[in-house]
């Protein structure tokens, strides 16, 4: 049903997983040290606040109590080890068929080595200590008083033969850097290809990603909330994707008074009748080698909501002229009345999803019910009466206290939000899993997690991304 949002996806699922001249001259320097090819790197701008977000956030407490990432999660604090207070660059890296973690930060010779099991060597006239943390190999170094602390020796090795050299699309990642805010506790860069093959890696879930772009995010994580604001520098394959948004002025909602808060997932898409959507809908299609589409539907249609409803997918529309909308569906006479609700059926079963390609892909909806400036698209007249149900008894979200809560992290305006409400969420997370990630994703309790959120502006230039986990 819905499009192909996997980007969304995964930006969440890192929420699970995981300036001045002076400023930008010292990342630069620390650039100059990353391993080749890296898949993500955190930015550690307040290093107090960010280690005790870690070690206090109810979220990160539990999946280092249910051993989430076990084997992920020993390396990245063995790495860290006595040096945890500095500002540094954490860095992953795929090394065979696993994963390696790395920090770079400036050597100030404050910290002591505590540990009893170490022994030196030497790598082209670098010295290189090789020590355990816990039961983790560490190597380090230092070249011109940058340290280094990995847990390959193939990294610290690579590292140490290209330390005059470039590496790799190390001008995209300083571009990445060059738009983050400095002044958040961290800020993340996510290579988009690599970080779907490390998500399928940790998970089982599959994403099909082959551009190099790099998205950044910044971070700010408390005891109860993960919040992720950020740019998404576009790729051309990434700008062909989010074009539909092209010139479409960010909107308020006004669906959340007619939408459960038991839904399990729910995208709002804002439009405008100025037309500019039903050309951009026509250029992507044209991009995607698949016949336009002449709908005056599309232009009475002020926004449209993908949702899922008792494993149900169903599409709800909000007009800007409903008379004209009713006017111009594909309905036959009343089937059936639910309270003071007529339900219709749909001549074409593929109607709405032709005029909405490619929001909506081979959807096929056989009923609709009208009210007010509302349309409410099913495949069955159960799912219909349930969802209605809701609405009448008041269980909307727009009348729930937690969502109206969350909602005062987001900005008001968008052009797509998407949320997943749990616990039905969480729910729909375990079929997706491999079942060895499952069983652990199992044990995990998001109840002080209701709403998990990613929201998103388009301009010109760039994608405004939010994500919010509170």
């Amino acid at each position: 049903m819905y499009a192909d949002f996997s980007l969304f996806f995964r930006l969440v699922l890192f929420v699970l997983v995981v300036g001045c001249q002076s400023q930008k001259s010292t990342d630069q320097r620390l650039l100059e040290y990353l391993p080749n090819k890296p898949v993500f790197i955190v930015k550690v701008n307040k290093p107090n606040v960010f280690n005790s977000a870690l070690k206090n956030n109810e979220l990160f407490t539990q999946f280092a109590k249910n051993n989430l990432f076990d084997g992920l999660s020993k390396k990245w604090e063995a790495v860290q080890h006595n040096i945890n207070q500095a500002k540094r660059l954490i860095v992953a890296s795929e090394v065979g068929k696993d994963y390696q973690f790395t920090v770079i930060s400036n050597y100030t010779n404050k910290s002591k080595d505590s540990s009893h099991n170490t022994e030196t060597f030497s790598y082209l006239d670098t010295k290189v200590k090789k020590q355990l943390v816990g039961n983790q190999q560490v190597f380090q170094t230092v070249i011109d008083s940058v340290l280094i602390s990995t847990s390959s020796k193939l990294l610290v090795e690579s590292i140490i033969r290209n330390s005059a050299k470039e590496v790799e699309n190390n001008s995209k990642i300083e571009t990445a850097f060059s738009i983050s805010a400095s002044s958040k506790a961290a800020n993340v860069y996510l290579n988009n290809r690599r970080f779907s093959k490390f998500i399928n890696h940790l998970t089982g879930l599959r994403f099909s990603e082959n551009t190099d772009s790099w998205i950044t995010l910044d971070a700010s994580i408390d005891n109860t909330s993960v919040l992720f604001t950020g740019i998404r520098k576009t790729s051309e394959a990434v700008a062909q994707r989010i074009s539909i948004f092209d010139k479409i002025k960010p909107n308020t909602s006004s669906l959340y008074k007619v939408i459960p808060i038991a839904v399990s997932q729910l995208q709002l898409y804002r439009f405008d009748n100025s037309g500019k959507q039903q050309i951009n809908l026509n250029q992507y299609r044209q991009k995607l080698g698949v016949p336009t589409v002449e709908s005056e539907i599309v232009t009475l249609v002020k926004e449209l909501a993908l949702i899922r409803f008792n494993e149900q997918n169903l599409v709800l529309l909000s007009s800007f002229d409903i008379k004209s909308l009713t006017e111009k569906l594909p309905l036959t006479t009343e089937q059936e009345k639910f309270r003071d609700f007529k339900i219709f059926e749909i001549k074409d079963l593929n109607f709405i999803s032709k005029q909405f390609s490619p929001i909506l892909s081979q959807s096929q909806f056989k009923y609709a019910v009208i009210w007010e400036d509302f349309v409410l698209l099913s495949n069955t007249v159960g799912s219909i009466k349930d969802y209605l149900a809701n609405i009448l008894n008041n269980n909307s979200l727009d009348n729930n206290q937690k969502f109206k809560d969350f909602q005062k992290h987001l900005p008001a305006a968008a052009s797509y939000t998407w949320y997943g409400i749990n616990p039905a969420f969480q729910k729909s997370l375990e079929g997706s899993f491999s079942s060895s990630f499952n069983k652990k994703f199992q044990k995990i309790n998001l109840k002080e997690y209701p709403f998990v959120s990613l929201q998103l502006s388009k301009d010109d230039y760039a994608l405004i991304l939010n994500i919010f986990m509170v």
